[in-house]
């Protein structure tokens, strides 16, 4: 009986696409999620390659609204990929947390309650059991000079309290309590400025220092926190003369308690006016510079102002002395080598203290010229005795 060959009358389905399998017409794959259907013989290209329209038609088209569900899903799918990493990530981190937070908790309890929690250090724990071990110490029994004292810490500190202010006090007293004066001139009231230096007695060697309101004008008495009034005397224990006392700079007393009375000490007073420079020093001694002009042709006394009266009672052979000092040299330099020769001596019949006549000698030696110059005469004597 005779055969007739049709061919292939019906689809071959093959499944997912193959690129190895050889296809032949009406094979049947899926390829990227459709079907298609060889119709000619092909291997090695797949419906979706380049050329793949040559072997392969669509079996089904899909829609665009289908394209969009699916490439959404696949949108989706990625990002809840995305979203499980993170997830994931943040895991591991809390994970993390944990651990550094434990750690961190069981170092603080081994520091607080544990034992050396650390190789040579101690715990809060182990200091304070220490510390318990001493015991209270507002108890503690503490020796002083080699004998029993049962004073605690607490009556310790108050005796230091005490001791601390019985040293200020020293201090103060032996650098000369610091006094406001509130009296008058030749009647000073002092009252010390520091409660813990404030007497509540004279004492032999007590010292103070004040500024007073108003020079004294003679003799004057001081009286320190309302102690009683005493006798004030210089330096060399005589009745103090006008002006000891200064409003420009502060006196220094001690009390001297063999006599009862208290001994005032003064700064060096400089001055100056138009008749010459000085010094007055506590103990009376006084120093005094004047600028004259003489000619070596002078001859007889001439009367000089003082800038500051020295005591009557200090004559030329009393205290009184006299240097020449040359200002400047003068054209004559001869001047200068013959000035000894001029200059003599005070008038002791009319020294006054305020005023000084000196002698000027004729000297047979001297230059012709008429020189004349400036010089210093330098006096020493007392302003007080």
């Amino acid at each position: 009986m005779p055969t007739l060959n049709l061919g292939r009358v019906r689809f071959n389905w093959k499944g997912a696409y193959d690129p190895l399998e050889p296809y032949l017409e009406y094979d049947c794959v899926e390829d990227d999620g459709q079907s298609y259907v060889c119709i000619a013989p092909v291997t090695g290209t797949g419906p979706n390659d380049t050329g793949g329209s040559t072997y392969w038609e669509s079996m089904l088209v899909r829609s665009a609204d289908y394209n969009q569900a699916r490439q959404d899903a696949i949108d989706a799918a990625a990002a809840a990929d995305d979203s499980a990493t993170s997830a994931a990530n943040s895991a591991t981190t809390a994970g993390n947390a944990k651990t550094a937070a434990e750690t961190a908790r069981d170092k603080s309890q081994a520091w607080a309650e544990g034992t050396e929690p650390e190789p040579g250090k101690k715990s809060s724990r182990e200091w304070a059991e220490e510390a318990a071990s001493f015991g209270d110490p507002n108890l503690f029994d503490i020796t002083a000079d080699q004998t029993a004292d049962t004073r605690t810490m607490a009556e310790w500190a108050a005796q230091a309290k005490v001791n601390q202010g019985k040293l200020a006090t020293a201090y103060r007293l032996g650098n000369g309590a610091y006094a406001t004066d509130s009296g008058a001139a030749d009647a000073y009231v002092l009252s010390v400025n520091y409660a813990d230096a404030a007497p509540t007695a004279y004492n032999d060697g007590d010292q103070y220092r004040f500024r007073a309101g108003a020079a004294n004008t003679g003799a004057s008495t001081v009286s320190v926190n309302g102690l009683g009034a005493k006798t004030l005397v210089t330096v060399t224990g005589v009745a103090l003369p006008a002006g000891y006392i200064r409003t420009d700079a502060d006196t220094t007393i001690t009390y001297d308690a063999a006599n009862d009375r208290f001994v005032a000490d003064r700064e060096v007073e400089p001055g100056s006016n138009s008749n010459g420079e000085y010094a007055r020093h506590a103990d009376g001694r006084a120093e005094i510079i004047l600028r004259v002009l003489i000619s070596l042709n002078d001859s007889g006394f001439q009367l000089f102002t003082l800038p500051v009266a020295l005591d009557p009672g200090s004559t030329v052979g009393g205290g009184i002395l006299f240097d020449t000092l040359p200002e400047s040299a003068p054209a004559n330099a001869d001047w200068w080598n013959r000035l000894s020769r001029v200059v003599a001596a005070v008038d002791p019949a009319t020294w006054s203290g305020s005023e000084v006549r000196v002698l000027f000698r004729p000297d047979s030696d001297r230059p012709t010229v008429n020189a004349t110059g400036y010089v210093r005469l330098r006096i020493e004597g007392y302003w007080y005795q």
